[in-house]
């Protein structure tokens, strides 16, 4: 993917990120990262994909442009944009990673110690910038062995039970919504390998009805959890990369039931974003249906 094409992906207001991006002049940073990314996943190889590099490449080149910022406001913004992209890069990397992710990660905080020591930087906040525990996160879900050969080793997710295309749409327009932040991210949910999902924090009682009717239609199940709700709690993280939903997921559906009118009026806006979607029929329904209908010809 380009420049553009990433940032059309990580963000809603994609010009707002490149007008921030070129008065810090941070674009050659920004593409010297995505150039080393490229060159890493592109290689075919058995050997891990070795990342250390790339938090440093950003980190100093980040750095060195802001240091002098008197507007703390802007600052801040600059830093959770080039947060977000850090995020992106390192988890391509990690898709394509051979070896163990706990170590790759392990690797990626000793190269963070390396350059703090080498420019002076502070440690503790670039682990917030380059959201290393929302990583260890991800990585627990998707790496964590069961103890038993049950099907606990499944990793929490959803599967998407409508057809494909519905899906891309029911992804955009939530990213039009400004219910995500990330296409990418959201298709995650529904695969074996989940990511970490932005949503907006704001908006969360959106999210909880419209998986409370993406459930009732029958266009999703629920794989390694039984509670159709889990998988949000689980991979879901709020724009600021904080936690999403802090209590039972139950708990925010019933409050919301409770209310009949707002229930209603939030139902009405996610039936819209899924209105004509139906769960494709597995191969033994259209066999018997099939067969009914030969039968009835007869």
């Amino acid at each position: 993917m380009s420049y553009e094409e990433i940032l059309s992906e990580i963000y809603t207001d994609k010009e707002k990120a490149i007008l921030l991006f070129q008065k810090y002049d941070l674009e050659s940073v920004i593409k010297k990262a995505i150039d080393l990314v490229k060159s890493k996943t592109a290689i075919d190889s058995q050997k891990p994909v070795r990342i250390g590099g790339l938090p440093t490449i950003m980190l100093h080149g980040v750095n060195s442009r802001l240091k002098d910022v008197s507007d703390e406001k802007e600052k801040r913004e600059v830093e959770l944009l080039v947060s977000d992209i850090a995020f992106f890069l390192l988890n391509q990397l990690l898709q394509k990673a051979n070896g163990n992710r706990a170590e790759l990660l392990i690797e990626v905080k000793e190269s963070l110690k390396d350059a703090c020591v080498t420019y002076n930087y502070n440690y503790e906040q670039l682990m917030l910038l380059f959201n290393l525990d929302k990583y260890a996160k991800i990585v627990s879900t998707v790496e964590t062995k069961p103890s038993t050969q049950e099907v606990s080793h499944i990793p929490i997710h959803y599967e998407w039970l409508g057809k494909n295309y519905q899906l891309d749409e029911l992804s955009k327009d939530l990213k039009s919504g400004n219910i995500i932040r990330s296409v990418k991210e959201f298709k995650s949910l529904f695969g074996v390998k989940p990511q970490a999902v932005q949503f907006n924090g704001a908006k969360i009682d959106y999210v909880i009805v419209l998986f409370d009717l993406l459930k009732e239609h029958k266009l999703i199940s629920i794989k390694g959890n039984r509670g159709h709700l889990h998988p949000l709690k689980i991979h879901g993280v709020d724009f600021d990369n904080k936690v999403l939903i802090k209590n039972s997921p139950k708990s925010i559906n019933y409050a919301i039931k409770k209310n009949p009118l707002k229930w209603g009026k939030i139902a009405g806006i996610c039936s819209h974003w899924i209105d004509g979607f139906k769960p494709q029929r597995s191969d033994f329904e259209l066999t018997l249906t099939k067969a009914n209908s030969i039968s009835t010809a007869r």
